[in-house]
């Protein structure tokens, strides 16, 4: 799973249509029963720099970030009773969730312009 959106890379500033963004890691931490979920992701010019199958293929990404949940989103994404009874997957839950970030820091809108892939 992936998302496809036109974005602009940090360095140089290229557009790239048809980006590809892959999910790296979910990490979830518990600290005196509270949970806190990273998510942290990667983009690449493309589906073909990022070459699926191939690591020896695969390009630099054109940026990357890691996110900090906020509470009340862990509850609704990632939470077991959210996941469990619906047979939801993390790494699936974290693209749900991704799609509903507007990164004004990073001048990305995650909650338009997304295509699964």
């Amino acid at each position: 799973m992936a998302i496809q959106k036109s974005i602009v890379a940090n360095i140089g500033g290229a557009t790239h249509a048809n980006a590809y963004t892959q999910i790296a890691e979910v990490r979830i931490t518990t600290l005196n029963t509270q949970h806190h979920v990273q998510v942290a992701w990667e983009t690449y010019a493309d589906a073909t720099a990022r070459s699926k199958g191939n690591d020896e293929a695969r390009q630099m990404p054109i940026m990357g970030a890691t996110y900090m949940v906020p509470a009340d989103d862990i509850t609704t994404y990632f939470a077991d009773s959210v996941l469990l009874p619906a047979d939801k997957s993390l790494w699936g839950q974290a693209y749900t969730w991704l799609k509903t970030v507007n990164d004004e820091n990073l001048g990305i809108d995650w909650t338009t312009g997304t295509t699964d892939v």
